[in-house]
């Protein structure tokens, strides 16, 4: 590989990549995890009720004791 035989070259390289990346401001990233922090409780209430209910059931019709 290329990136090996000339390890300066790669890493200025990759310095500048990393200059050309629009990363996002600070008010987006806190955004975001708001976002995927909310996803996360919704995603595991659901999955918590769910586990529940299919429980409940089986225990019910007596397939777990």
């Amino acid at each position: 590989m290329k990136a090996f035989r000339k390890p300066g070259n790669f890493l200025r390289e990759v310095t500048q990549e990393l200059k050309k990346v629009k990363w996002p401001s600070w008010t987006d990233v806190k955004q975001l995890t708001v976002v995927v922090l909310v996803t996360l409780i919704a995603v595991s209430l659901y999955v918590a009720v769910l586990e529940l209910v299919i429980g409940t059931l089986f225990r019910t019709i007596g397939i777990f004791r």
